[in-house]
């Protein structure tokens, strides 16, 4: 490895990320403006001194918006979306029975 040879691998993070996702169809959507999870996740790695295999902690909530049209919180394995020009919500268990956010809690009168 390169970095060993010119001693700078303990100098050294190595990062990788990427844009996020495209709908290509999911959910009846194209393009990335929505707050599915093939739209909003987003793959980040990072690599270097004093960085512990698998030790990257995610968070307990996620709150992400676009514009005014749409927002999504993400806490406790469950995924609330709403656009709120459309007066529309959406709710799963995301984490647990539903990760690709097919059957909305909301539109199945489901009790939490």
């Amino acid at each position: 490895m390169k970095l060993e040879e010119n001693g700078q691998r303990e100098n050294t993070y190595v990062v990788f990320t990427a844009d996020h996702g495209l709908s290509v169809g999911h959910h009846g959507l194209l393009g990335k403006q929505n707050m599915y999870d093939h739209s909003i996740r987003v793959p980040f790695a990072i690599a270097g001194p004093m960085m512990e295999a698998g030790k990257s902690e995610g968070r307990e909530a996620i709150y992400t918006g676009y514009r005014m049209s749409q927002r999504q919180i993400t806490d406790d394995g469950f995924k609330l979306i709403v656009s709120p020009r459309g007066q529309v919500a959406r709710l799963f268990d995301h984490l647990n029975a539903d990760p690709f956010e097919k059957y909305d809690l909301i539109e199945q009168g489901k009790q939490l």
